[in-house]
């Protein structure tokens, strides 16, 4: 017979590089999963039996008819691939490598300092609640100077203090920092100020920002720097709220 299988399979394997290459292309510009170009090539080899039988059977000239073989082959074929996904994604297992660390890697930390305006509103989230009393009576965010006055500083002494440890330090660009400046001080976080699911996301962009890089996050520092006077005083005080964010194992979000 003349049957046209190699020309079908050459089409499907043209057609599933483009779709690859397509996927992965979403991936980069809106930062979805990594794992998604996987769970594509996967599928494409996963259903190359049933285009094979395809193929084979009605890649001929003449009236198609459906074989036993199809009848049953296909079914198989589309089951084993649709069973390979549900339990792999119930058991984790296409997350397993998504935030997974090269052997020898050192520590890997992000750190943000600002002094953002949203610590007003985290403050007056918090400032009427009793488990807060601690708040001073009258609370400013830095200026832009000293706000880069004093990063400039902690920049530099954090790289001489932890030059010779086993850690890297990185910090944000100017176009990643509105996302982080949203991290509050954990206290105002479980106080309600921002939602748990929205840093979590926001984490996991970041993370991934960092992954495409070939840079491992173990986790993000976050400083905000805060200019105090307290009730009765006339002297303005500084001092700033420190909290450590880490997505384990890629998602599980914890901050302390």
């Amino acid at each position: 017979l003349n049957r046209r299988i190699p020309q079908i399979v050459g089409s499907y394997f043209i057609t599933g590089t483009s779709l690859v290459f397509f996927v992965q292309y979403l991936v980069d510009k809106y930062h979805f999963s990594g794992h998604y170009p996987t769970l594509t090539i996967f599928a494409l080899i996963g259903i190359l039996p049933t285009v094979i039988i395809l193929s084979y059977f009605h890649g001929a000239p003449g009236k198609d008819q459906w074989t036993k073989i199809e009848k049953i082959g296909i079914p198989i074929n589309i089951l084993f691939i649709g069973c390979v996904l549900f339990f792999g994604d119930r058991l984790n297992i296409w997350e397993l490598e998504e935030y997974a660390k090269p052997e020898n890697v050192r520590d890997t930390f992000l750190i943000n300092m600002h002094s953002s305006p949203e610590l007003y509103t985290w403050i007056d989230a918090v400032k009427d609640k009793e488990e807060f009393p601690d708040i001073p009576g009258k609370v400013e965010i830095f200026s832009d100077s000293l706000l880069d006055e004093t990063i400039n500083y902690v920049t530099s002494y954090l790289g001489t203090k932890f030059f010779t440890l086993d850690v890297d330090l990185h910090y944000p660009t100017t176009e990643l920092k509105p996302l982080l400046d949203k991290y509050p001080p954990h206290e105002m976080l479980f106080a309600g100020a921002i939602t748990e699911k929205e840093l979590e996301n926001n984490m996991i962009e970041v993370y991934d920002l960092y992954k495409k890089q070939g840079i491992y996050l173990d986790g993000i520092m976050n400083v905000v720097f805060v200019r105090f006077l307290p009730q009765g005083e006339t002297h303005w005080g500084r001092s700033f709220f420190y909290s450590f964010y880490e997505l384990m194992g890629g998602k599980k979000f914890n901050v302390w």
